[in-house]
Parts: structure tokens; C-alpha cells; sequence
């Protein structure tokens, strides 16, 4: 029976499930020596190797899709994986996941990441069940600070979602997966064609803002309202918005509102009510782009109790 979770942007999956991307390991790439198959994607890989300058394991996300995707999709996908390497690698934040290095072998592009061990705030969720609110805001607050930081040198994720956050050993979470990154610079929006078309939306239905899903441009504002969807699902263990297909959740997204989360939850410690005002964060889920915040820390000058304000919104609405 095949087993999978997400990591990196990918798929872990048992010894039974595909073969694709086997006949890498032992191979050396770049500084590395591939150990194991980690997990793979639609159009990548990505394996635990060994690197010897410096020594140390390390996690190696290489280009390697599917034989079912035409020429074009390729291209495409090739030009989102390099994408993904650039954005990250002019990243610098702790809780961005960095990139070491990246390149091409052999006809393979590879970009190089630490290995994080702990998996990812989804695979966390499904193993020891919805977070408590001290360790939802320990973890919002470090993802909220990393976009912020993205957002002030010009970059929007587009898919922030749990299986895009990555546990170190330490309790420290990263963000991940830059595949998708938009460019808020004015030089690289100019030659940035809005995402109109259902089988070409990028990012992840259940997560993405209102306006990502019909297409229209986007800044940091759409990030803030995916980390909304993000808290809703670590503190109640699963989604807003569920329906039986991508176009259907989509539409969700753009025309309703999230359901009331003290009726999905109802333990008294997590339904307690707070002094905390909870104005700014409706806004960050109104349906109307112009009124999401850009910036996390718009939402309140004290990010401590941020998440009593976020928690406040759905527990009284």
C-alpha cells in the first residue's frame, strides 16, 4: 500500500511506490554523494545526500519530471524550478529555508538545501493532532516573520501552506518552496502574465487568496490571507473551505467566508475568550483583496497577541 506525506514541495512515499529517480542515487552532484530517495513530485526529486565541502547531510531537490508532461509543461516546470533556486538563494532569514547552491550536471538541475529532519507542520498535525494556541503562535509568528521579511525585498510566496513549512530539531520552522515565487519589482511584473486559466492556477487550492485564484496581480497581501488558511488548519486539523474539486474550492475561496472555528473545536482552554480586539484580523480574511494587510505586523503592533486577535475572529463571528 503506498504511504505519502509532503516535504520540500514533494511527495515521501514508501519502498512500494515509484522507482523514478533511483538510478541517481550513489551518483555524485555537485559537492554531494546522493545517499536515498527522499520523495519526488510531478517535476522533482529530492534526496538525503552527503556533502563534503562542508561535511554535513544535506537534502538535493533535482529537476526531474514526470515522462507523461509534454515539452511545453517542461519548459515551464524547468523555468519554475529555476526560479524556485534564484528566490530563495537572494533570501537571507532564518526562517526562510536557504538554498547552499545550485547548478546543472549533466543535463540535471539540482539545487542544494539543509535537511530538516522533522518534516513539515502538516505531516506534524496529521502524527500529534491540532496544535495548542502557545504552539500555533510559536510557529505563526516565525513564518509571519519570514514573509514579512520576503515581502520587503520584493517577493510573494503564492504558497504558504503547512506542508510548505519545514521543523528543524530545535522546534525552529522554515518556509519552503520558492517554486512559485512572484516578483513584486515593477521590471519582472511587466513580464509576469496574470494566471487566468482553472488547469494553469498556481499555488494550492485549499490555501490560496481570493485574488490568486481569479488570476489578478498580487502582492504580499495574498501571502498574509494564505497564512490565515494555515492557522485555521494547525489549530483545528482541517480545512475552511472543502469541496470536490480545485475549481469548486477556488470559487469557495473567492465568494465565502471561513466557518466559525470555536464550532469545530470546542475545548475550553482553546475557546477561552481574550481581551484582544479582533478588527484587524477579519481583515486579513475579508474576500476583498484591497483590504487584506500587505504586512503581518500591520496587523497588530504586538505580534504576542496576534493570535488572540486571529482566534478572537473565528471564535465571535
Amino acid at each position: 500500500m503506498l504511504t505519502h506525506s509532503r516535504m520540500w514541495g514533494i511527495e515521501r512515499f514508501s519502498s512500494m511506490s515509484t522507482t523514478r529517480g533511483q538510478h541517481l542515487i550513489g551518483k555524485v552532484l555537485g559537492s554531494c554523494v546522493i545517499e536515498r530517495l527522499l520523495g519526488y513530485g510531478g517535476t522533482s526529486a529530492v534526496f538525503l545526500a552527503q556533502q563534503h565541502t562542508p561535511e554535513q547531510k544535506v537534502a538535493i531537490k533535482v529537476f526531474l519530471p514526470r515522462s507523461n508532461l509534454n515539452a511545453q509543461m517542461q519548459k515551464d516546470y524547468y523555468s519554475r524550478f529555476l526560479l524556485e533556486a534564484e528566490a530563495a538563494s537572494q533570501l537571507d532569514h532564518p526562517n526562510i529555508l536557504p538554498i547552499y547552491s545550485y547548478g546543472e550536471q549533466d543535463g540535471l538541475p539540482y539545487i542544494i538545501m539543509p535537511y530538516m529532519p522533522g518534516g513539515t507542520l502538516s505531516e506534524y498535525v496529521a502524527s500529534n493532532g491540532c496544535l495548542t494556541l502557545h504552539e500555533a503562535q510559536w510557529y505563526l509568528e516565525q513564518i509571519a516573520a519570514a514573509l514579512d521579511y520576503a515581502h520587503q525585498h520584493g517577493c510573494v510566496h503564492c504558497d504558504v501552506k503547512p506542508a510548505n513549512i519545514l521543523l528543524d530539531s530545535d522546534g525552529s520552522v522554515a518556509l519552503s518552496d520558492f517554486g512559485i515565487a512572484h516578483m513584486m519589482r515593477r521590471d519582472i511584473i511587466a513580464e509576469q502574465s496574470p494566471t487566468r486559466s482553472p488547469a494553469m492556477l498556481m499555488g494550492t487550492p485549499d490555501y490560496i487568496s481570493p485574488e490568486q485564484a481569479l488570476g489578478q496581480p498580487l502582492d504580499g497581501r495574498s501571502d498574509i490571507y494564505s497564512l490565515g488558511i494555515t492557522l485555521f488548519y494547525l489549530l483545528v486539523g482541517r480545512l475552511p473551505f472543502i469541496a470536490d474539486s480545485t475549481i469548486a474550492v477556488a470559487l469557495l475561496q473567492v465568494h465565502e467566508t471561513p466557518p466559525t472555528l470555536s464550532l469545530l473545536r470546542v475545548d475550553s482552554s482553546f475557546c477561552a475568550k481574550t481581551s484582544c480586539s479582533c478588527e484587524t484580523c477579519s481583515e486579513a480574511f475579508n474576500t476583498s483583496p484591497t483590504s487584506h494587510h500587505c504586512h503581518y505586523s500591520a496587523l497588530c503592533p504586538d505580534h504576542r497577541s496576534s493570535i488572540c486577535r486571529w482566534v478572537d475572529h473565528f471564535s465571535l463571528h
